[in-house]
């Protein structure tokens, strides 16, 4: 499914079938370049931690292809469910919280320099 594009209706020169796709093509370009990351990172600390021998460990514990595989098992125990709530903290809540930090620590900046200039 594709993004709706964010052109003005009522802007002239942007109403034609053309611009409208082009501004479709950018919001997808966009998402997928930022997306991409979401799914490099994980996955390239899946490979390292499988191949060398020292990381095996860490394996269950850091990498969301890991905890899939344990909750699709069929067998949880408090271990496993511990492992599925680390790899949650790493991948779904710090991610999410540096995200914030990131947005306030932007939008603080930006009204600092509001009120500079």
């Amino acid at each position: 499914m594709m993004a709706a594009p964010r052109v003005p209706p009522d802007v002239p020169g942007w109403t034609t079938g053309l611009a409208r796709a082009t501004s479709v093509e950018l919001d997808k370009a966009v998402g997928l370049r930022a997306g991409r990351w979401l799914l490099i990172a994980p996955l390239g600390l899946w490979i390292i931690t499988g191949a060398v021998v020292s990381l095996h460990g860490l394996q269950p514990w850091l990498t969301p292809f890991s905890a899939a595989g344990v909750l699709l098992s069929g067998y949880m125990d408090a271990q496993r469910w511990a492992q599925v709530g680390v790899v949650v903290l790493v991948w779904v809540v710090a991610l999410n919280v540096a995200g914030m930090l990131r947005l306030h620590r932007l939008t603080r900046a930006s009204a600092m320099s509001a009120h500079v200039g």
